[in-house]
């Protein structure tokens, strides 16, 4: 990339975010190149969502766009206006009615599983990519499952479903 080009998060490749964020020595602000390619790919692969209805996924990205210090795309901005003018003009009663942002979690969802998911996945998914960085012995299987579960108290299935839930999240076409 040339030096006098500006970076956009929205158009340019991860190589180009990850080229620059090298240069300025991996410093870890939420608003270097990497972290707002990241943000905007995670905004982007969320269009149909949230185009489809889903007002926690606008919430979602509109928070990723602030975080990264991201201009958001015209298309989420005017489902946002939409979302949030429906209660500014009384359409919609509460921020949780379906007109506005709907209600974060469907009726019977266990929240501790939620947030126990939140807390561990990427923990569980660090520590077993550690572990084969530093002795590849180890393949993964039932055995390094159970392991690692013992560090963060959870089970070996639960370790699984976290690992290759993170496995898959990364896949994410770029």
């Amino acid at each position: 990339m040339a030096k006098n080009k500006i970076f956009d998060p929205w158009t340019s490749s991860f190589e180009e975010a990850l080229k620059i964020q090298q240069d300025l020595g991996h410093p870890s602000d939420p608003q270097t190149p990497i972290y707002q390619k990241a943000a905007a790919e995670y905004v982007l692969a969320n269009k149909e969502i949230i185009e489809s209805g889903d007002g926690f996924e606008v919430l979602a990205s509109i928070k990723r766009c602030v975080n990264h210090g991201l201009i958001a795309p015209l298309w989420l901005i005017k489902e946002f206006n939409k979302r949030y003018d429906a209660v500014l003009n009384a359409k919609a009663k509460s921020w949780d009615d379906d007109l506005s942002f709907g209600s974060p979690y469907k009726k019977g969802t266990h929240l501790n599983a939620i947030h126990k998911k939140r807390m561990y996945q990427y923990a569980v998914y660090n520590e077993i990519k550690i572990r084969l960085k530093e002795d590849p012995k180890p393949s993964i299987g039932d055995a390094l499952f159970e392991e690692v579960g013992k560090k963060f108290n959870l089970g070996k299935t639960l370790v699984q479903e976290y690992y290759y839930g993170v496995e898959k999240l990364l896949e994410l076409p770029r």
